[in-house]
């Protein structure tokens, strides 16, 4: 039997320091209740979680120190029902238990642990959520707390897994822990207890290392949870089939309470997942909990600090509550909000991320659900996933008893917005990827660059009818997806993360009741529109670099996995991560074909006067040839108004039916290209812009959905407007508006009869195409062959949809249906290799510095650029948009020269040659820096002396441990984490090396006096005992005094019991 990790109480802050951890201790003046503070996650390092077994029990040797409750629970030999080995422990009826006490177990206070074991339900029997669970008990603490026990679900049937759960022990050292039985008879064995362990070490830049196509989940709920409410499903099966995506988001947040494999089980199988746990920005979840004992439950401990004046009122002072979501309240995030001791709501929930959630070292970023730039919708009484619009309730930001007007909401929210994120990037620069979630991807170009990327969840972008068949009348709703895809891809952060969740919504078989978004549900099987509607999501979503994944309803239902996903070299699908990305990397851009059967009715670029045939034309157009503003060619014009009120509109393209007739029951494409010069804050009930083709025979839900518009607009947003419809009648118009104040530039105006083409986007490995039309689509083997002449195109040899992914040979060219895709497999072609970009430019301004440069040449997927302090390593990244080479470095130091170097990566992160250097200077008055000239390899537990110059401006000597963070003005930071610090010498300085770096490398730096040395990268011996490293007089006498003491914490510390 494996003992455990045996920690000295004693040691406890000795502890905390030598893990780099700074203590919060309450002041006299202190209100407010901050969560946990488990570390600190910065712009410079990363937390990465470690599970430490300490203790083992596979009931094949001595079980004298646990306490059976009853004889209706103990160890079976020899019965052929055991799980594994020779013996297991059974529990023979209901209610029966096992009791471990903190002399078996060695679990400590004030610590995280894992607790695993392996179970077998054999007969069915008992009530209750839990087959079997497990709780604890403390002073304060009963293992019969609701919200203390957990357990694998009592399912309808016979099953057997392996159930896993977290808890935060409190300060009482009698630690006991309880596995009772619920059911009948269930076999246990192979108990297991981990310390859970975050270790520190420097930050990675987090570039995607995936091929295509690239899946993404949208899951609510632990593998456990999921299975208990969709039923006869194990966990195990959901975690596996999770395990697979290339993202998972939406994940619990809590890590110290109850059941969640998501940053350790998941990444156990899929190393490279990414995982965003959930968040509500602005929102509050009351869930009517406390925190566990004091301890355990994050989202209770952050609650428990959140002061009355931070949530937002109506005029009568009440609270503002989701009708849909009850106990979820909106929080006042607007500078109307008032800090409380110096601390505002932003503030509070920054440093929750920064000290509580990222130093688990389970995550990768968060989803911030809920992230609006605009007034909650939530807040009206209404269901924004079925698309209710409805008014919101008096809303009073800086309780003056009198309701804010919606121009003044609208500012609010969106001030508050930028200031968060920005508040969040100068934190965490580019470690952290910040995934937002407000229902639709954003335009806004001043909204997508501070964020990584967004969740567009509930897609299904075909009107539907009732029987869930889409309704083919128009597919302006797929354009109007693609365009806001392009403009996010223009202007996210790098890496970006867009998940694009399509769902079955209406399809499969009925249940009669409804998910927790008050959508009607659907039985777990898939049916034929199910594959077509997953077809049309995947080629789509494959024009562009995102992430894609299938809901049968919404996020609270099962996650699907589909042929398409994964396929072997063989053409075969199989599921599991090998055959994952087997499309590889794209070999260029996504394109239209158009093919022969659409006819330009015309085309008016503005180059010359009276392109417009008779009966069309513009209004209150002003031609314009500024270089800056004009679209295309030598000329473009501007629609501009400053005097239209709310509801009004300025007619700017037009077409008179009587003139220009068009035909009816006749598929047309009505296409523009558009710049916002300018825009009134606010949106519109019409919009800013809009252009359509008006058919008095369709009903208005029909004309509606055949109207492009633009609903954020933003000077700087451009793209393209497109229209795709089959008019009816014969006196159909075309009419474009503008409905708001400000200037927008139009360019190349064209209609076009027809239904349109099918899009395309080359892979190394196959091709993806998908057909938006409203009809089906013949592609000529010409059409297959495409621009890049691939050879040996054939179909996935797969089983869901054997008529469409048959394995045959495309040899004779293949026909799409309507609002359907398809993806081909080909003979390998390989994508070019990234090139070093050029040497950037600089601009600088103010405490920043902007780097661009011109575009690499090959594949390339974005840039990756390294800084620092001259003199130092380029310990600092930053990463840049393809499409958009050009960074700003935050936060820098005046006065000082910086060096920085630039390499481009392609989709799989391999990277190219960096630039040749740039060194750039702020202003500022010039300082004598510190210079860490020699640092030998960092041992955990050591103490390390650093030789430099300029390092102090005095001498210091801690006597007495601990040793403090500061030191005679000195701070040493090792993966930007202040350290305790026992020596200081003008060009010596003595550090206690923290336990819980890892990793090869580590990152040291000074801060004399509040000036930073340059930083230096210095190897990490891990593993390796404590050291004595230091050779000045005033070192040697505090390593001596400070090494006797690691060394009793050592001795303490890691015993093990046999």
């Amino acid at each position: 039997m494996v003992g455990c990790v045996k920690i000295n109480t004693t040691c406890s802050v000795w502890l905390l320091l030598l893990l780099g951890i700074a203590l919060v201790l309450p002041t006299a003046t202190a209100q407010i209740v901050f969560p946990p503070s488990f570390g600190n996650q910065t712009n410079l390092n990363q937390y990465r979680s470690e599970l430490v077994l300490i203790y083992e029990q596979d009931f094949e040797g001595d079980v004298s120190g646990i306490n059976f409750l009853s004889t209706a629970v103990q160890v079976s030999e020899g019965s052929g029902l055991e799980i594994a080995g020779a013996r297991s422990a059974r529990f023979l009826g209901p209610l029966t238990a096992m009791v471990f006490d903190a002399a078996e177990t060695l679990m400590e206070p004030n610590s995280i642990y894992e607790v695993e074991f392996d179970y077998q339900v054999q007969a069915l029997g008992g009530s209750g959520s839990f087959g079997i669970g497990i709780g604890f008990e403390w002073a304060g603490l009963s293992s019969t707390d609701p919200q203390n026990v957990s357990g694998p679900s009592n399912a309808a049937t016979t099953h057997a897994g392996r159930f896993r759960r977290q808890i935060r022990t409190g300060t009482d050292p009698a630690i006991t822990m309880t596995i009772t039985n619920f059911g009948s008879q269930v076999v246990v064995d192979n108990i297991r207890i981990y310390l859970a362990v975050s270790k520190l070490q420097p930050a990675e830049p987090p570039i995607h290392q995936s091929g295509f196509p690239r899946l993404g989940n949208y899951n609510l709920y632990s593998s456990f949870e999921t299975a208990l409410r969709n039923g006869n499903i194990s966990a195990a099966e959901v975690e596996m089939k999770l395990a697979l995506f290339d993202l998972v988001t939406g994940y619990q947040i809590d890590h110290t309470l109850l059941p969640t494999d998501a940053g350790r089980q998941l990444r156990k199988i899929n190393p490279d997942i990414r995982i965003f746990p959930y968040h509500q920005t602005f929102v509050a979840q009351d869930d009517g909990k406390t925190p566990l004992a004091g301890t355990s439950g994050i989202l209770q401990l952050f609650n428990q600090g959140l002061q009355d004046s931070w949530f937002m009122k109506k005029p009568d002072g009440t609270r503002l509550e989701e009708p849909l979501f009850p106990n979820q309240f909106q929080m006042n995030h607007t500078s109307f909000s008032p800090p409380v001791n110096g601390v505002s709501y932003v503030d509070y929930t920054i440093d929750y991320l920064a000290k509580t959630v990222f130093p688990s070292g389970l995550w990768d970023g968060i989803h911030f659900d809920q992230s609006e730039w605009y007034p909650n919708p939530l807040l009206a009484n209404t269901n924004p996933f079925l698309e209710e619009p409805g008014p919101l309730p008096p809303i009073d930001l800086d309780n003056d008893g009198i309701a804010e007007t919606t121009a003044e909401l609208e500012a609010a929210w969106y001030a508050s917005f930028i200031d968060y994120f920005a508040k969040l990037h100068s934190r965490f620069g580019y470690t952290q990827i910040l995934f937002g979630n407000a229902g639709e991807i954003a335009t806004r170009p001043s909204i997508l660059n501070k964020l990584n990327g967004f969740q567009r969840e509930f897609l299904i972008p075909f009107p539907i009818k009732a029987n869930g068949d889409f309704d083919l009348l128009s597919s302006t709703g797929w354009h109007e997806q693609m365009r806001r895809y392009r403009i996010a891809e223009t202007h996210l952060r790098e890496p970006q993360v867009l998940n694009f969740q399509y769902s079955g919504y209406k399809l499969g078989q009925a249940t009669g009741d409804f998910t927790e978004n008050g959508l009607e549900d659907r039985q777990a099987g898939l049916e034929q529109r199910d594959y077509q509607r997953m077809r049309l999501g995947l080629g789509t979503v494959l024009m562009g670099d995102g992430f894609f994944g299938y809901d049968f309803v919404d996020n609270t239902t099962l996650p699907i996995w589909f042929d398409e996903y994964a396929v072997g070299n063989n053409g075969v699908p199989v599921m599991n991560l090998s055959a994952k990305g087997y499309l590889g990397q794209p070999l260029g851009e996504a394109y239209e074909i158009f093919g022969s059967a659409n006819e330009t009715v015309f085309f008016v670029d503005f180059e010359q006067p009276s392109q417009f045939p008779s009966g069309t034309g513009s209004a209150n157009a002003t031609p314009t040839s500024d270089a800056n503003v004009v679209l295309g060619g030598a000329q473009s014009v501007v629609f501009s108004n400053s005097t239209l009120l709310e509801g009004d509109s300025m007619l700017t393209v037009f077409s008179i039916p009587a003139q220009f007739p068009l035909e009816s029951n006749t598929d047309y494409q009505l296409l523009l290209d558009y710049k916002i010069l300018s825009a009134e804050d606010g949106v519109r009930p019409n919009g800013f812009f809009s252009v359509g083709i008006q058919d008095p025979a369709m009903s208005p839900e029909e004309s509606a959905a055949s109207r492009a518009v633009i609903w954020e607009p933003e000077a700087g947003q451009a793209g393209s407007l497109r229209i795709s419809m089959k008019t009816i009648g014969p006196n159909a118009a075309i009419l474009a508006y503008l409905h708001s104040n400000g200037s927008i530039v139009v360019d190349n105006i064209r209609l076009v009869k027809g239904k349109g083409g099918v899009f395309r986007r080359d892979f190394e490995k196959g091709i993806a195409l998908v057909n938006p039309t409203i009809g089906s689509f013949f592609l000529s083997q010409a059409d297959i062959v495409g621009n890049l002449n691939r050879s040996g195109v054939r179909r996935i040899s797969g089983s869901q949809d054997p008529v469409v992914n048959n394995g045959s040979p495309v040899i004779s060219g293949l026909s799409l249906p309507a609002a359907d895709g398809i993806i081909l497999l080909a003979n390998f072609s390989n994508a070019a290799p990234s090139q070093p970009p050029p040497m950037p430019l600089t601009f600088i301004e103010g405490s920043s510095a902007t780097l661009y440069w011109s575009s690499a040449t090959g594949t390339v997927a974005g840039y990756l650029v390294k800084y620092g302090i001259d003199g130092g390593d380029l310990a600092y990244f930053a990463l840049a948009n393809k499409r958009w080479p050009i960074v700003t470095l935050i936060d820098l130091d005046g006065g000082t020269t910086y060096r920085a170097r630039v390499a481009s990566y392609d989709y799989e992160g391999t990277l190219s040659a960096f630039s040749p250097p740039i060194t750039f200077s702020l202003p500022g008055g010039t300082v004598q820096r510190p210079q860490i000239s020699f640092i030998p390899p960092l041992a955990q537990g050591s103490l390390t002396e650093i030789s430099g110059s300029n390092l102090s401006l005095t001498t210091g000597f801690a006597a007495t441990a601990p040793f403090p963070l500061l030191l005679s003005g000195v701070t040493v930071l090792v993966n930007d984490v202040a350290v305790p610090v026992s020596a200081v010498e003008i060009n010596s300085v003595t550090f206690m090396v923290p336990l819980n770096i890892s990793g090869s490398l580590a990152t040291v730096e000074i801060i004399r006096n509040g000036v930073r040395s340059p930083a230096k990268s210095v190897s990490v011996l891990n593993g390796a005992a404590p050291a004595l490293a230091v050779s000045s007089p005033w070192a040697l006498i505090s390593a001596l005094v400070g090494i006797c003491l690691a060394s009793a914490f050592t001795l303490n510390h890691w015993r093990f019991r046999h």
